[in-house]
């Protein structure tokens, strides 16, 4: 356990440990966010980019708009058996601005998280990339649905989206 301590604080890191008689031991390490890396999909709503971390992504498709129906005031597709509720990118952050020209499909990202799935409605699907996260910094701080950013080859920031946040948010 030493060497892992060790290791662990050189790199910026904390372990706490917590431990309880008769209960167990709980071991927490922290690592610093800017040596975490994620592979993601880059996703484009109202101008914007985001990722999307693969490891939630169930699987990309073009949606007829006709297959989509209300369920109780939300809007739902069916994905073979599974009733899945819809999130629109841009309305989940309450961001206006040019979206992409209406057409009859849409672009959706199936996500799941769990058992629960949502599908992420897009202006486009770009390309994956591994990126590496950023916090968000004191000055923002925490930001409903985002869990940090990353910046791009061409310098633009990407938000990382929190798959968790959304996929509850949708089910609600």
């Amino acid at each position: 356990m030493d060497v892992v301590k060790t290791n662990v604080t050189a790199i910026g890191g904390s372990i706490n440990i917590d431990s309880e008689k008769g209960t167990g031991t709980r071991f927490m390490i922290r690592l610093p966010l800017t040596l975490a890396t994620i592979d993601g999909i880059l996703v484009k709503s109202c101008g914007l980019i985001y990722v999307i971390p693969i490891s939630a992504i169930v699987e990309i498709l073009r949606l007829d708009e006709n297959l989509i129906d209300q369920v109780m005031g939300r809007e739902v597709f069916k994905l073979r058996d599974i009733v899945v509720p819809i999130a629109r990118l841009n309305e989940s952050f309450n961001i206006t601005g040019k979206m992409q020209d209406k057409s009859e499909e849409l672009n959706v990202v199936v996500i799941r998280v769990g058992d629960k799935y949502s599908g992420l409605v897009v202006d486009a699907v770009l390309e994956p990339q591994e990126s590496v996260v950023k916090s968000l910094g004191k000055y923002i701080g925490s930001v409903r649905g985002i869990s940090g950013a990353t910046i791009m080859g061409d310098g633009q920031v990407a938000l990382i989206i929190d798959t968790v946040t959304i996929v509850k948010e949708s089910q609600n």
